[in-house]
Order: C-alpha cells, then sequence, then structure tokens
C-alpha cells in the first residue's frame, strides 16, 4: 500500500483519476506553501521570458540582436519582471484550488465506492 492509499499492483494499469490522486496526495503532503512557490516560479519565469522575447516582434517584427542589445529590452524586463511574479502566483494559486477541487471530488467517488 503506498502513502496515498492505492496499491500498486505489477502489471494493472492505472487511469488518470488514479495517478492524478497519487500525485496530488503526495503534492498536498508537502504543502501549499512549497507548491505555489515552485509552480509560480516556473509560471512566472516563462510569463516573463515570452512577453520579453514577443515584445521583440511587437518593436521589430522579429528577435533580432538589435532588440537585445537596445534599451528597450530593459524597459520591456523591468516592466515584466514586475509583472510576472503576480501572473505566476495567481496561476499557481488558481492551480492549487482547481486540484484541490478534483481531488476533493475524488474522494467523495472513493468514498462512495467503498460503502
Amino acid at each position: 500500500m503506498s502513502a496515498a492509499g492505492i496499491s500498486k499492483k505489477a502489471g494493472v494499469k492505472m487511469n488518470s483519476d488514479d495517478q492524478f490522486y497519487r500525485k496530488w496526495y503526495l503534492t498536498r503532503y508537502r504543502g501549499k506553501k512549497k507548491y505555489i512557490l515552485k509552480t509560480g516560479t516556473l509560471h512566472g519565469a516563462v510569463f516573463f521570458a515570452v512577453l520579453t522575447l514577443f515584445a521583440s516582434f511587437i518593436d521589430y517584427g522579429s528577435i533580432t540582436a538589435e532588440y537585445f542589445t537596445s534599451g528597450a529590452v530593459i524597459n520591456y524586463a523591468i516592466f515584466f519582471a514586475v509583472i510576472a511574479p503576480v501572473y505566476g502566483w495567481s496561476a499557481a494559486r488558481s492551480s492549487w484550488f482547481r486540484n484541490e477541487q478534483r481531488f476533493d471530488d475524488l474522494e467523495k467517488i472513493r468514498d462512495v465506492k467503498d460503502h
């Protein structure tokens, strides 16, 4: 029996709900703060990189060396460095609550099956 209360039997394939349940059970055990910091940092960094590159297309029509050597990249980077963490935190928090709702729904289903 694993920590998530689901046994891993050799040769038995788990469906996506069982896989999610196991993974989210362990994530919950590690804690909300750790999840939001890790996921928020990842979302924020990707958001920052994509917007910084997208700004190059807006200003120059493509990604050029001129863009990265201009003052514009610094201005965009500063602006996006302020916005990206807010976005990352919001995305991670939203993800946490969606996953919690799915986990709670799966627990209700498991309780009904057990009785």
